[in-house]
């Protein structure tokens, strides 16, 4: 797993997400925030991803609630 994963990993653990929690994620198209989606969405989280307008269906894709805020565009 590269670097972004184990970190990423390492501080969701530090969270204690687990399901049912509301996870809020900015920048949820990036080499991170791919992984944090997943990993959050693993243990049965809620997750709303904000990322740029063009990653809205990507973000979608990984199982968040994707939200743009620089259009206020939404996808549930």
């Amino acid at each position: 797993m590269p670097s972004r994963g184990w970190l990423t990993w390492y501080f969701l653990g530090r969270g204690q997400v687990q399901a049912g929690q509301q996870v809020l994620l900015f920048g949820a198209s990036g080499a991170t925030g791919t992984f944090a989606v997943q990993l959050a969405k693993h243990p049965g989280a809620h997750v709303t991803g904000v990322c740029s307008t063009a990653n809205l269906e990507f973000v979608q894709s990984l199982g968040a609630y994707a939200h743009s805020l620089t259009t206020k565009k939404c996808l549930s």
